[in-house]
């Protein structure tokens, strides 16, 4: 991550806006169905890396004391839905921005 976010500021300048929008729906089960694998793989990129992308572009725009951080999710509305995704997503991106903000 660190890479890409030097060769974005080696082009651009600097990074003064972050959209964090890339997400895996992952499987259409029950949490008791859910096969771990597949939860390693929708959690390593709908969490980790936002995180990794999100601490590598603040240290940018903290060193600059400006910049944006937008992280898009589903737009779940809180229900529970058997066979929906893992409404855990969610909550770990707002904790991760809610942290990224302090």
């Amino acid at each position: 991550m660190q890479r890409i976010v030097q060769q974005a500021v080696a082009r651009f300048g600097t990074i003064d806006v972050l959209v964090n929008n890339a997400s895996l729906l992952g499987p259409r089960v029950t949490i008791a169905t859910y096969e771990f694998a597949a939860w390693r793989e929708v959690m390593g990129t709908n969490l980790n890396g936002l995180f990794l992308v999100t601490r590598e572009v603040l240290q940018i725009m903290l060193a600059r004391r400006s910049g944006a951080i937008i992280n898009l999710t589903s737009g779940w509305d809180g229900s529970a839905k058997p066979g929906g995704r893992l409404r855990g997503l969610e909550s770990g991106v707002g904790g991760l921005h809610a942290s990224a903000c302090r």
